[in-house]
């Protein structure tokens, strides 16, 4: 019996990678592959018919025109079936069949719990292993004190990969129909945090290509530009300052959170704003 999950993978123009990803998909035996198509340009479009049409678990949108990746992601988690959804990138991959199977089975037997998550591997274009990360505070993420949870979320995550993650639908669904700021770590991985708690499998990864044909300053210079022209330390000040006020927590708890969310806020404006 097929695991009830649906991949949503939000596509536009991934025509590269992303038999790869697909074929790491049809591998994890789960009851939906739901792909929405932003009107790619490239094979993305053949790609996915072919998987379609071989592939009953794998259904394929192509909107008549590009929606913008949150509006394609909304599409896909509005229409699932499925009560657990995770996202994917159309050139990312799993790099273990039993990905899911050992995630759901950790939501099935902790019902409480709002979602479970993997470590990251992270790979350059011809998929070789630049580095491979760890949640070093998971045990904090799974603590039944919500004030715990969202505490250490603040002062320790620098890597939001977390989100790629498996989580219960009708969550998902209302943490970014409310936010609608797109799949935003913090924020939406905070508010899954006030939901419940998020369990950690140290054993398997997600694999996601970060390389293109950069060098790692070059990389660190475009995300700085990015960061820089849209004012992330500012953006992310705003997530944290939301998620503070999400928590029926004491006023002196949410005067800590704020500061913690200020240290990192500072931290992240010096390091995209040095020269």
């Amino acid at each position: 019996m097929s695991i009830p999950v649906s991949i949503l993978i939000p596509v536009f123009n991934e025509g590269k990678h992303l038999n790869t990803l697909l074929e790491s998909c049809i591998a994890q035996d789960v009851q939906e592959v739901f792909i929405g198509d932003n009107c790619s340009t490239d094979e993305t479009e053949q790609i996915c018919r072919y998987y379609e049409e071989k592939y009953p678990c794998v259904r394929y949108v192509r909107h008549p025109s590009n929606l913008g990746p949150f509006e394609n992601y909304m599409h896909l988690i509005r229409n699932t079936s499925c009560d657990y959804v995770a996202v994917s990138g159309g050139h990312d991959f799993y790099t273990s069949k039993d990905h899911f199977k050992c995630l759901f089975n950790l939501c099935k037997n902790n019902p409480e719990a709002a979602g479970a998550y993997t470590g990251v591997n992270y790979y350059d274009e011809k998929d070789h292993l630049i580095k491979s990360f760890r949640y070093t505070f998971a045990k904090d993420l799974e603590s039944n004190d919500v004030f715990e949870r969202i505490n250490s979320l603040m002062k320790n995550l620098s890597d939001g990969s977390i989100l790629y993650g498996l989580y219960k639908k009708n969550n998902a669904l209302e943490i970014s129909t409310n936010n609608a700021t797109g799949l935003v770590d913090l924020l939406w991985v905070g508010s899954h945090l006030v939901k419940g708690k998020l369990l950690y499998s140290p054993n398997i990864f997600f694999g996601r290509r970060i390389g293109r044909t950069e060098s790692s300053a070059e990389i660190y210079n475009r995300y700085k530009k990015i960061f820089k022209t849209n004012n992330y330390p500012g953006f992310w000040l705003k997530q944290a300052m939301t998620l503070a006020k999400m928590l029926d927590i004491t006023e002196s708890q949410r005067n800590e959170l704020r500061q913690k969310a200020l240290f990192k806020y500072e931290l992240i404006l010096k390091r995209y704003e040095s020269k």
